[in-house]
């Protein structure tokens, strides 16, 4: 298993855009003021991973071109503040272990688990 991990300074809510096809998205507590993000996967899936910011957002998205299968990925993001939360999986698990400012998910076959959100939730299970 590779490691990757990026961070990103934030003022105000940040915004998480999750694209992870396979695998657990674990959102947990971090500092103020930041989000950062850690993948584990085998190095072939890391290197289909894009973890990229602007502004508030933050996106962590698979790339699945061509044939092949899904990149299955591991992702841990710690937050400072309540996210907004956007998340669509195929076979992968959400997990939210933070207060969230708004949650809006969908999963084909995985698991979602939401604690307090503020604002509205919206969920989309197969």
């Amino acid at each position: 298993m590779s490691e990757r991990t990026e961070r990103f300074e934030i003022v105000g809510t940040p915004r998480l855009v999750l694209r992870v096809p396979a695998g657990e998205v674990r959102v947990v507590t971090g500092r103020p003021a930041e989000v950062v993000v850690r993948a584990r996967a085998a190095e072939a899936d890391l290197s289909r991973l894009f973890i990229t910011g602007q502004g508030n957002s933050v996106s962590v998205e698979a790339d699945r071109s061509g044939w092949g299968r899904w990149a299955a990925v591991d992702v841990e993001i710690a937050v400072g503040a309540a996210p907004e939360v956007s998340s669509r999986q195929a076979s992968g698990s959400l997990i939210l272990r933070v207060t969230a400012a708004e949650v809006d998910c969908s999963s084909a076959s995985g698991g979602i688990e939401v604690g307090v959100v503020e604002g509205r939730l919206t969920a989309r299970l197969a």
